[in-house]
Parts: structure tokens; C-alpha cells; sequence
């Protein structure tokens, strides 16, 4: 979640009265967003101030909270289900890089060398890679791995499987592994 569109939260939310809800909005984020814990009384506040205007990058934040208060409460879960969208979220961007590039490859069937969009998590990154065909078939024998820019690798989502100085490797771990597969099976809706 981006810190900057939570600390606009927290302050929205300490505007309207309700200073413990931003408080600890505000804690979570000198401390860690991981340790976020709200209880029953702060999602009314949180889900009118989303209401009330559009907090970009919190959309995912506010269907977590929706679902909490839906199911009665239950604060502990909330830091996994943000830790899992999250995941889930970073997953899918490595796949669309990927589906971006694979179509890519197909326009040059012939080429001995394939250029790729970085299938890094950041949604905001376009570098490019160069990779040689055997390279690149070698890393899509497996759905969960990805091909980065060096120091593109997030650890808490994915290991690094190979280095080169060009790009690296990585095998996407937990929640961001299975969207992986998900995403990389055949649709059953296309004809064959």
C-alpha cells in the first residue's frame, strides 16, 4: 500500500474526529504496515473517509476493511489479507510482463535474440532485458519463474533461481506463486 495515500488517510480520518483510527494508521506507518491491527470501531471511520473522496492505491485497503466489517471484526487477520493482496497483486503484475512478452517473442519467431519488458512487481517499470532465445525458454519451463532487471527482486514474494549482469532469474514463493500458475494456465474458453 503506498505510505503517502495512508498518511493522507490518517489525516483525513484524524479531520473528521476520529483520532484513534488515524493514530494508528499513523503508528503502522513509521513502524510497519504488516503490523497494522484495527479493531471493529475503525472501520466505519476508514470506510467513510474512502467514501468521501478517492485515496488512489488504497482500493484494495478499503475491500479488505469492507470484508471485515462484513465478517464481524475479526482484527488479526487483517494485516495476512493485506500481506496476501499484496502478493496477489505483485504476482499478477509479473504476469501481465510475461504475457506481455511472450507476445513479443511470437512477432519474431526467427530472432536468436528476444528483447522483454523487466517482469519485475513494480507496475512502473519498463526497462528493457536482452536475453538469448534459449535463455528465455529456459526460464518459462516453469510458470513461477520470472525474468528481472538486476536489483529488481523482491524477497518477500520471490528467491533468486540464477544471476547473470544482464537480468536475473527469480521464482516467485507463497500466494504470488499460485496466481502464477493460475494465470499461466490455457483458457479453457479459447478453441483449440
Amino acid at each position: 500500500m503506498p505510505r503517502a495515500a495512508i498518511s493522507e488517510l490518517a489525516t483525513e480520518l484524524k479531520r473528521a474526529g476520529s483520532a484513534g483510527s488515524a493514530h494508528r494508521l499513523g503508528h503502522a506507518i513509521d513502524r510497519n504496515l504488516e503490523e497494522l491491527v484495527l479493531g471493529p470501531e475503525d472501520y466505519d471511520p476508514i470506510l467513510r473517509a474512502l467514501s468521501a473522496r478517492p485515496f488512489p492505491g488504497l482500493e484494495e485497503f478499503q475491500r479488505i476493511v469492507e470484508g471485515q466489517l462484513r465478517q464481524g471484526g475479526a482484527s488479526e487477520p487483517l494485516a495476512d489479507e493485506l500481506a496476501a493482496a499484496r502478493e496477489k497483486r505483485k504476482g499478477a503484475n509479473e504476469a501481465f510482463f510475461r504475457e506481455l512478452n511472450e507476445r513479443l517473442e511470437e512477432r519474431r519467431p526467427d530472432s536468436d535474440v528476444v528483447v522483454i519488458v523487466c517482469e519485475c512487481a513494480d507496475e512502473d517499470c519498463a526497462q528493457r532485458l536482452t536475453l538469448s532465445r534459449s535463455e528465455y525458454e529456459a526460464v518459462r519451463t516453469e510458470p513461477t519463474q520470472f525474468v528481472v532487471a538486476p536489483g529488481h527482486v523482491e524477497f518477500d514474494i520471490e528467491i533468486v533461481v540464477r544471476g547473470t549482469e544482464r537480468f536475473e532469474v527469480v521464482r516467485k514463493i507463497g500466494v504470488g506463486a499460485q496466481v502464477a500458475i493460475l494465470l499461466d494456465e490455457p483458457d479453457d474458453k479459447d478453441p483449440a
